[in-house]
């Protein structure tokens, strides 16, 4: 067997077209997969775009094997710069802007590059449960007009949730955050169900709008979490949440009752300006001496104390 090692860049780019075979150069230009991505613009990307439809219609099975193979390959081309923008750009699962108006079963799949999904629209229920993305993955702009299953999902890259819009229901339980992740200005119709996630880099639901049940509970937030600006017109619940990062919960909204039931804040946490017109339950929390957590909730539990009065 040879090794990956002992392959030529000729070699590599052949291995990679060998997998990508709708990015082949035509025999009677004769030229480099490199140029072709320089030359074709526009057509490359549309190309790319038909490539993983047409992938992922033949099924979890089949999608896995390539995505596996390109893993694999990754790891060939790693020292080579230009070789690895073109295992990117090829690795790239592209359904931006795209209407899923029969089937959306994106369950299981492993996604070796970006996976863009920016402005799609979802008619039906999108089906991303056990989904590895193990590069960025951006739905940024999304409409998700029916649930959107994502539990027990991977993300090892960024996670780029903006400005998306639920009519129905959002599922993360059980999702692993590696990196970033945003939410920011994102709307919640129905509820929201993140219980049991890891977050390991930053995170910003920012002027994000909850209309359901808000179950951000049984988390752990590693990084800096950004709540700021965030309206919580239902049930909101932190319960046994753990801020091993700082948190801000400035300006934000909690319309009905908001649940911190045995919540652990082991870094500084801000309430400035946050609105509670409802019951607050801060039972059992636990805080570290460093953290200006506790001073935050005993203030708190004062202005709620006196409102009861």
């Amino acid at each position: 067997m040879k090794l990956f090692g002992a392959r030529n860049l000729r070699e590599r780019q052949t291995a990679l077209l060998a997998l990508n075979a709708w990015a082949r150069p035509t025999a009677s230009t004769g030229e480099s997969a490199a140029l072709l991505l320089d030359a074709t613009g526009q057509a490359f990307v549309e190309a790319r775009r038909a490539a993983a439809l047409d992938r992922s219609a033949l099924g979890v099975a089949a999608w896995n094997d390539w995505a596996l193979a390109m893993v694999a390959l990754r790891r060939e081309v790693e020292g080579d710069a230009a070789t690895l923008r073109l295992w990117r750009a090829l690795a790239t699962a592209d359904f931006g802007g795209r209407i899923f108006k029969t089937e959306c079963d994106f369950a299981g799949f492993v996604f070796p590059g970006p996976a863009d999904f920016a402005g799609a629209r979802f008619s039906l229920e999108a089906w991303f449960n056990a989904a590895k993305f193990m590069d960025g993955a951006d739905f940024v702009s999304c409409q998700f007009e029916r649930d959107g299953f994502f539990e027990c999902g991977e993300f090892d890259g960024p996670a780029a949730f903006d400005r998306t819009r639920w009519s129905r229901n959002a599922q993360f339980r059980s999702c692993r955050f590696g990196a970033d992740t945003h939410f920011r200005e994102a709307r919640f119709e129905k509820d929201a169900w993140f219980r049991g996630s890891n977050f390991q880099g930053a995170l910003s639901f920012a002027a994000a709008h909850f209309a359901g049940d808000a179950g951000l509970g049984d988390c752990a937030y590693r990084g800096r979490s950004d709540f700021v600006l965030v309206r919580f017109r239902d049930n909101a619940g932190f319960d046994q949440a753990r801020f091993i990062g700082a948190v801000r919960f400035d300006d934000a909204r909690f319309e009905r009752k908001a649940w911190f039931t045995e919540a652990r804040f082991e870094a500084d946490a801000s309430f400035d300006r946050a609105q509670f017109a409802g019951e607050v339950d801060f039972s059992g929390v636990s805080v570290v001496e460093r953290s200006s957590a506790a001073d935050e909730i005993a203030l708190l539990e004062t202005r709620v104390a006196s409102r009861r009065a």
